[in-house]
């Protein structure tokens, strides 16, 4: 059995600046149905007031006037009064509401809930990807129709209109977030069909103003690039600004067609492009593996710059070709800090038997000894299970390669392993020794999922003893009610053993 971390700490994406968990916005059809009223209006003028429903730490409340132009959900109404958070004055730290600064005589779509004092209030509280979620911005200020859908697609149309590029770019960032399909739909909440969101963000790519052309690529990006590539193409062969042309580059990855490929190597045959449009064209290779891919990743692994033989190991560590390892290994020998770590995340993300060679030689190099030692181990624990109890018990971490705990891989390790030991097995020195160094956390535990599966696989050997001393130990040093889960795991052991047939294991 894996126990793995939990999904929310998997996919939830942390906000640096503000240090807290940011979720993906909702859909306008999930915003709507969780509204009393949503209408289309013009901000008037805001006062700030003390409302006991809006009190998250170091946030105060306003109430801004709206007059109504439309409403598309509720009863029909000339004036709102929308209680909100408005903007805090410092930057606060922890999880903090959504908030809103609406500019006096601008038009907006509003959602709100009515509470039982009868006020108005924001249907979105928590923050999200979507820093305006739940007031968002119209395009102007003409009665609209009942469809909150259609009227948003409407109003930001609108803004794609104006002559103001930061309307320009707030319609095509909002159209990116309501557009999102596949794995893009964790940052996004489709609301509108992607053929017509790449349609209309299609002829922005070759506007002049790069915040423009970067907010279209965006757009193509979420709703699929496949259909969008001859545009992307051109961008990413033009003499348009640098970061521009390699984002576009970067969303082509993926994207399996001769004129792809053909981009590619242009841009790596010619010496004067920018290094950073060359940079995200040697990252496209790694979806190449034919000869002139290979040609040129071997070229680019000897290059002069730092950041192209960084991509160069990045897509090498993709193809995994095992003619192009030899030159990955070397680069992981590289005097640059970043091409070298890039290169070792290169092998340690990935697989197969003509890995292991080359594992075998990382592992001598001390700083990355650890990691390398618990993914040998993966497919062969017994060979290494000295080293994986050392790498737990000294809590052995090498950062900044792999995208997991080197702990917590050689803690599951052995846990694997203890899985597969027959009883009689758990009274010998060695399996009591790790049976220790799996206990010897809390800095080991990344949740309740492993003291819980550990207390659990105990009791299921007949370790009764250890048990009960594990679990005393946890609930008095865990700092959280784990005695919850060790109650969770004893009664699901209780329904296995009332099941027919049931034997110990």
């Amino acid at each position: 059995m894996k126990i793995w971390l939990s999904l929310s700490l998997l996919l939830a994406t942390v906000c640096p600046a503000r240090a807290f968990v940011v979720g993906p916005p909702s859909s306008l059809d999930n915003l709507s149905a969780e509204s009393d009223l949503v209408f289309k209006g013009v901000a008037l003028d805001s006062s700030n007031l003390t409302d006991s429903q809006l009190n998250a730490q170091g946030f105060g409340a306003q109430q801004t006037r709206f007059r109504v132009v439309s409403v598309l959900k509720g009863p029909s109404v000339k004036e709102v009064a929308f209680r909100s958070y408005r903007k805090a004055e410092a930057t606060m730290f922890g999880w903090h509401p959504q908030f809103y600064q609406f500019q006096p005589n601008a038009p907006y779509i509003v959602w709100a809930k009515k509470g039982t004092d009868g006020l108005w209030r924001q249907t979105s509280q928590s923050y999200s990807f979507l820093e305006d979620e739940g007031a968002m911005r119209a395009g102007d200020t003409q009665p609209v129709g009942r469809s909150t859908n259609e009227v948003v697609w409407r109003e930001w149309n609108l803004l794609l209109a104006s002559k103001n590029s930061a309307d320009v770019i707030y319609a095509l960032s909002h159209i990116a977030t309501f557009s999102g399909s596949g794995d893009a739909q964790f940052m996004t909440a489709q609301s509108f069909k992607p053929q017509n969101s790449r349609r209309v963000a299609t002829p922005y790519l070759a506007s002049p103003n790069p915040q423009i052309a970067q907010a279209a690529i965006k757009v193509l990006q979420v709703t699929g690039a496949q259909t969008s590539s001859p545009g992307l193409i051109a961008l990413a062969l033009s003499p348009a600004d640098p970061e521009t042309r390699a984002q576009a580059v970067a969303v082509l990855k993926g994207v399996k067609t001769n004129p792809v490929r053909l981009a590619l190597t242009q841009l790596l045959a010619t010496p004067q492009q920018p290094e950073l449009v060359q940079a995200a064209a040697l990252n496209g290779l790694g979806d190449w593996n034919d000869h002139q891919s290979r040609a040129d990743l071997l070229r680019f692994a000897r290059s002069n710059s730092p950041r192209l033989r960084a991509s160069t190991a990045k897509a090498i560590g993709e193809l995994q070709t095992e003619s192009l390892l030899p030159a990955l290994f070397q680069l992981t020998h590289d005097a640059d800090k970043s091409v070298n770590e890039t290169a070792l995340s290169a092998f340690a993300n990935s697989s197969g038997s003509q890995m292991r060679p080359y594992f075998e030689k990382l592992r001598r190099t001390p700083k990355v000894e650890p990691l390398f030692t618990v993914l040998l181990a993966q497919s062969s624990p017994e060979k290494y299970l000295p080293d994986l109890e050392r790498i737990v018990t000294s809590n052995l971490e090498v950062p900044n390669i792999s995208p997991q705990s080197t702990v917590y891989m050689a803690w599951h390790a052995l846990f694997d392993w203890l899985q597969k030991q027959p009883p009689s097995a758990w009274q010998k020195v060695q399996t009591r020794r790790i049976v220790k160094a799996m206990e010897s956390g809390p800095e080991h535990f990344w949740g309740s999922s492993e003291p819980e599966a550990l207390y659990k696989l105990l009791r299921q050997k007949n370790q009764e003893k250890e048990a009960r001393k594990f679990r005393a130990i946890q609930e008095k040093t865990a700092g959280y009610d784990i005695a919850y889960y060790f109650r969770r795991a004893d009664e699901e052991l209780a329904r296995q053993k009332a099941q027919p047939h049931f034997t110990a294991q």
